[in-house]
C-alpha cells in the first residue's frame, strides 16, 4: 500500500498546475506541519483524493516533501537500505570520480593528447562496467527514479538535472548517523553518485559524468 502511495503522490507532483514553473523542485522543505500531516495520511492508507477534499490548491513543496519523507521510510524497511552499502556503489562512485577529476585536469590544462583520451575510455568503460555490476535496484528506488528522470526533462526551466536531484534525495538513503565525518561524508557522495548514475541511465544518456 505504501509503494502505491507513493507511486500516486508522483503522479501528483508531475500534473501539479505549478510543477512545470516550479524552480528547484524537491530542493526547497514545505512546511513541516503541513508535511506530515500528509505523510500520516498517506502511510495510514487514505487515498490522496480525501486529503485533498475541501482544500485549495495544495503548495507543491508539501507534496515532494512528503515524498521525500515516504520514500526515507520505505528505504529504511529495505534489505538494499544503503545503511550497509553493497561494494559495488563504492566501486561505481570510485570510478566515476576518477574520470571526473581526469576531465577537470584536462580542463585546466586545455589541451589533451593520445595518452589522455586512452585514460578517458578506459576510466569510461570502468564507469559502465561498475554500473552493470549494481545489485538489482532497491523496490523504492524503482519508483523514484522514473520521476526524477521525468523532472530533469524540464531542466532549463526547474533547474533540476540529475545532479540536483541526486544531491536532494541521497541523504534519504543514508541511515546511519554513528560514522565519523569522514565516512559519513563518503557515503553521502557515494549515494549522490548512485542515484545521479541510476537517473542517467534511465534517460538512456548513457553519460557518466558528474
Amino acid at each position: 500500500m505504501n509503494y502505491l502511495q507513493l507511486n500516486k503522490l508522483g503522479s501528483a507532483i508531475l500534473t501539479h498546475p505549478n510543477y512545470s514553473e516550479t524552480i528547484g523542485i524537491f530542493r526547497t522543505s514545505a512546511n513541516a506541519l503541513e508535511r506530515d500531516k500528509l505523510v500520516s495520511h498517506l502511510l495510514a492508507g487514505k487515498p490522496l483524493k480525501e486529503y485533498l477534499l475541501n482544500k485549495d490548491i495544495v503548495d507543491i513543496k508539501i507534496y515532494t516533501s512528503a515524498y521525500k519523507r515516504i520514500a526515507a521510510n520505505l528505504i529504511e524497511k529495505n534489505i538494499h537500505s544503503l545503511e550497509t552499502p553493497p561494494e559495488s556503489i563504492h566501486k561505481l562512485a570510485d570510478a566515476i570520480q576518477q574520470k571526473s577529476a581526469l576531465l577537470k585536469e584536462i580542463s585546466t590544462q586545455n589541451s589533451t593528447n593520445q595518452d589522455k583520451r586512452e585514460q578517458l575510455k578506459e576510466l569510461d568503460l570502468n564507469a559502465q562496467h561498475a554500473f552493470l555490476s549494481l545489485e538489482k535496484t532497491p523496490l523504492t528506488l524503482q519508483l523514484v527514479i522514473p520521476l526524477f528522470a521525468e523532472i530533469t526533462k524540464n531542466k532549463e526551466i526547474n533547474k533540476m538535472g540529475a545532479y540536483n536531484l541526486a544531491t536532494c534525495f541521497a541523504p534519504s538513503l543514508v541511515t546511519r548517523s554513528d560514522l565519523p565525518p569522514d565516512s559519513q561524508f563518503k557515503l553521502n557522495s557515494d549515494a549522490q553518485i548512485y542515484i545521479e548514475a541510476l537517473i542517467n541511465h534511465d534517460l538512456k544518456l548513457q553519460s557518466y559524468d558528474v
